[in-house]
């Protein structure tokens, strides 16, 4: 924005300049964006960390050993939020769905319990219902992305990192 004002960028900021993409120079900003989920404060208490490129996601759960737990999920426990009132209607129809369709328990149980890493092919899968992240076929990619979502939460001072974590993931060789 501050070039398409005729500004000038200062060095201590990070990021690019979108001028290109506005100006249709382009329609790729970034060849990876990464984000982040973590605790609020108020109720979900589970940090996600995600990078992404054109066709492929790869998301690590620092803390998957514990259930996921959001606004969302507590209306099963009964918990009222202020404002978050729309959301219980659809989480109590998956939850009633659950008893009786074996779809609808796998998505709450992916939901609630998620894996130590992720790794999604966007264009296979743009619903993200299939985890690869074990698939030898994607070995390299997700090795190649692990690396990089490691290096940018070292670069973040992100709180989450943790080297135990990281070395504790799966590296097999096939």
């Amino acid at each position: 924005m501050i070039d398409l004002a005729g500004g000038k960028a200062v060095d201590s900021l990070d990021g690019r300049s979108l001028l290109p993409v506005l100006l249709q120079a382009t329609d790729t900003h970034h060849t990876y964006v990464y984000g982040t989920s973590s605790k609020d404060g108020r109720k979900t208490d589970y940090p996600i960390k995600a990078i992404r490129t054109s066709r492929y996601k790869y998301i690590v759960n620092p803390e998957f050993e514990e259930t996921y737990t959001s606004w969302i999920t507590d209306s099963m426990l009964g918990t009222r939020w202020p404002g978050y009132d729309r959301h219980y209607g659809y989480w109590l129809t998956w939850m009633a769905a659950a008893h009786t369709d074996a779809r609808a328990k796998k998505l709450v149980n992916d939901y609630l319990h998620r894996p130590a890493e992720e790794l999604y092919d966007l264009t296979a899968d743009p619903d993200e219902q299939h985890n690869i992240a074990n698939e030898p076929a994607v070995h390299d990619i997700k090795l190649d992305l692990r690396q990089r979502l490691k290096q940018w939460m070292i670069t973040q001072q992100d709180v989450h990192y943790s080297e135990a974590f990281f070395a504790s993931l799966p590296s097999p060789n096939f």
